[in-house]
């Protein structure tokens, strides 16, 4: 009896854990493209300051702070959900508890604010700032190299002072081209993977919104309409609405795999490289 118990409470804890790390990891997607938003405008910024803020650190940082946030959040689900009860035209489990109202609408709402409303404006006001930076990104100033070309511009009168005998000044002519069109090369590459990176990025925000808009409207429209009472076909209607609304929102992580291909040249590189490998 004992044995059959403790069977008993391990599925209905292990199935409650799968769902509670299941909503988690979708709202967890959603929140590392806001963060790609923001780190994509602090890059594009003209101010060297704001710039300088995107650091590795920072970035582990943030991915911790948003694991653990998403699952002090998502923990009602495991009260909410109720796996032994199968009645007509509940979309999901934790809905089934009419006697608790609180809970359906604890997790609507929390699920509509979190996985999808504020990452949505999160990623809307960060990419409409990263388009307003890039026009202006040919203007920015990096110190680092303004630097550089100082130290160069003082060093070859000196080295020029010193040696002028033994060095003609076509050879610190040619280093200087050289040097500069080494830069330029490199600024080029620089601006060229930052322009995929903003594409990738528009279109991720752009696939995020359309596929997440039918299931946020369900769960506004499932709070608002909690205390109504539904026919059995209602039920029904509102249940295949549901599912479907659902599929469109994870067809979003489906389809990110063909964005990064049809989208990221690097993305393509590294894939035929492996598909030369095996």
């Amino acid at each position: 009896m004992w044995c059959h118990i403790s069977k008993g409470i391990d599925e209905i804890i292990s199935i409650r854990s799968t769902y509670l790390v299941f909503c988690e990891r979708l709202g967890n997607g959603a929140w590392f493209i806001s963060l790609a938003c923001v780190e994509r405008y602090l890059c594009s910024s003209r101010n060297v300051q704001i710039r300088q803020l995107v650091t590795i650190k920072r970035a582990y940082i943030s991915i911790i702070i948003i694991l653990i946030a998403g699952f002090l959040a998502f923990g009602e689900q495991i009260y909410c959900i109720d796996i032994n009860q199968q009645l007509l035209g509940a979309p999901q489990s934790c809905y089934q508890l009419k006697r608790n109202i609180a809970c359906q609408i604890a997790d609507s709402l929390l699920q509509f604010l979190l996985e999808i409303l504020t990452p949505a404006i999160v990623m809307i006001v960060f990419g409409s700032l990263v388009l307003r930076n890039v026009p202006r990104k040919h203007s920015r100033i990096n110190p680092i190299k303004q630097l550089n070309t100082f130290g160069s511009i003082i060093a070859v009168p000196a080295l020029n002072s010193i040696s002028a005998e033994q060095q003609p000044p076509s050879v610190n002519i040619k280093n200087a081209s050289n040097n500069q069109s080494l830069s330029t090369n490199i600024n080029r590459t620089a601006q060229k993977r930052d322009t995929q990176l903003i594409i990738l990025l528009i279109i991720q925000v752009t696939s995020f919104i359309i596929c997440s808009c039918p299931v946020s409207i369900y769960k506004f429209y499932s709070v608002a309409t909690v205390y109504t009472i539904k026919s059995s076909l209602r039920q029904s209607i509102e249940n295949t609405i549901y599912n479907v609304s659902v599929q469109a929102f994870f067809l979003n992580n489906a389809i990110k795999f063909y964005i990064y291909t049809l989208c990221g040249a690097i993305f393509r590189k590294e894939l035929m490289k492996l598909f030369r490998l095996a």
